[in-house]
């Protein structure tokens, strides 16, 4: 779909940064004012909206979307570098959860949020599936399990703890959220693992706890059965899956890591 952009030349300046900014590099000055520069250039725009993010003079227009359209940025905030790395290494992976569910209005305000999280070339193709029943996200470990048991998956610990009663793949969280997206689509495990994380970060600032699910990804993406049992859409894959609830327990330290590892060239 080509793009259109109108430009209101009584209040364009004529600087031209908004030409500057597109990330394909699809704009330039003619007469004065930001165009595309070939009708290609604009079929081939992304409409990431750089050029209207940027023009403070509210002088573009990106198909029919004006800066009076959109959030205004808050320039006023101020994140400290030293607050933002305590919260990061004080994160930590929860294995146990209160008996409590995860208000729906919570869990919609993470994924509204995680919109603005970046992909590839702005496709924005993200979809969601989140089970917020504790009950269902447990059967969904029963059906991995099971699938397990099927496939000679080499856990056998997990089906000993399960018939003691406990449960080591859905840890006994009341919510689980899975990010997917059509296999063919471009960049499609970087674009969930980023929102996942994104939403991870917001949902622990809110005091929540989560948890990667690794095994319940593997049996979604493995078993047809398991697929089918949470309306995955054919041609999509599970990129990501994170269980979420309230932490039952509260840590007081923050365990070292191993160094880290880089290669300066």
């Amino acid at each position: 779909m080509s793009c259109v952009i109108k430009i209101d030349k009584n209040k364009c300046k004529g600087e031209g940064s908004c030409t500057r900014v597109c990330p394909l590099l699809l704009l330039e000055m003619k007469d004065g004012i930001p165009q595309f520069k070939t009708q290609e250039h604009a079929d081939s725009c992304i409409e990431c909206g750089h050029c209207l993010a940027l023009c403070a003079l509210d002088a573009i227009t990106l198909n029919d979307i004006s800066a009076q359209q959109c959030k205004k940025v808050n320039k006023n905030i101020n994140i400290k570098t030293e607050e933002l790395e305590e919260f990061i290494i004080n994160r930590r992976s929860i294995r146990n959860y209160q008996d409590k569910e995860v208000n729906k209005e919570i869990i919609s305000r993470l994924l509204n949020i995680c919109r603005w999280t970046p992909t590839t070339k702005n496709i924005q193709a993200v979809e969601w599936t989140v089970i917020s029943n504790k009950e269902k996200v447990k059967e969904l470990a029963e059906m991995t399990l099971n699938w397990f048991e099927e496939t000679n998956f080499p856990r056998k610990d997990m089906l000993e703890n399960w018939n003691a009663g406990i449960d080591m793949i859905s840890r006994g969280a009341p919510c689980l959220i899975i990010a997917h997206e059509d296999q063919s689509k471009m960049g499609a495990i970087c674009d969930c693992n980023i929102a996942l994380t994104s939403l991870e970060l917001l949902a622990c600032s809110m005091g929540l706890g989560t948890l990667w699910a690794g095994l319940l990804m593997r049996s979604l993406n493995n078993s047809e059965k398991i697929a089918q049992k949470v309306n995955l859409p054919k041609d999509h894959k599970v990129y990501a899956a994170l269980l979420i609830g309230y932490p039952k327990v509260n840590f007081s330290y923050i365990p070292p890591r191993k160094e880290v590892k880089v290669n300066w060239l």
